[in-house]
């Protein structure tokens, strides 16, 4: 065994190789000799824990980045991760959390749940709007053929099996709701409380409409 010791101050073990080489230690055992290692590469100034192999499970590179080769799991009745921007002023603390309820939560300044998911319902709860991109499509299936989406600027188009059913536009020139815009074979009806077609406009053909 080794023994570092100074009772009177700090004390320490130095490593030093040549700029463009390694320095290391390593573990083994009676098969192999390298099974375990932690390496400083002179080189690229990086930093490697490795394990089992020989590949490196951790590297500190000199751009102050930490890279995991596998999976990072934190471990505990309830595990936290914290980001923290240290180059913005204002919403600079995320923090990532399971709880002992089984749910996941996103929270700002550890005070807001923006987002919470349970895992044993599947659902997604936000605490705030949800925005999407003018063209981009809320999906109602997993398919991609259902789904409601903002083609342009105040125009709300919903579509059903990729069928375009119905557009709503408001967008300071023109408002108006249109059923079939795109010439499909897509009735339009309307319900009374005892007829089921009260107002039918058929799309086959010419359109018939019926009323009552």
């Amino acid at each position: 065994d080794l023994l570092i010791e100074n009772v009177a101050g700090h004390s320490g073990m130095s490593i030093f190789s040549k700029s463009d080489s390694d320095g290391a230690i390593y573990f083994g055992d009676v098969e192999a000799n390298n099974l375990g290692q932690i390496k400083y590469s002179h080189g690229s100034n990086a930093m490697t824990f490795a394990t089992n192999d020989g590949a490196a499970s951790l590297t500190l590179d000199s751009g102050l980045n930490a890279t995991f080769a596998g999976a990072v799991t934190l471990s505990s009745t309830s595990p936290l991760l914290y980001l923290n921007n240290t180059t913005s002023s204002t919403g600079k603390n995320w923090r990532f959390s399971s709880a002992s309820n089984g749910k996941f939560y996103i929270t700002h300044e550890s005070v807001i749940d923006a987002v919470t998911l349970d895992h044993t319902t599947g659902n997604a709860t936000f605490a705030g709007d949800v925005t999407l991109k003018t063209g981009k499509a809320l999906l109602f299936d997993n398919n991609g053929t259902t789904y409601i989406k903002e083609s342009s600027d105040g125009v709300l188009d919903f579509y059903g099996d990729n069928v375009h059913l119905v557009s709503m536009k408001q967008n300071g020139t023109q408002s108006e709701v249109i059923v079939n815009e795109a010439s499909g074979d897509v009735d339009f009806r309307v319900e009374a409380n005892n007829n089921t077609h009260a107002f039918f406009v058929q799309a086959e053909g010419a359109g018939k409409v019926g009323i009552g």
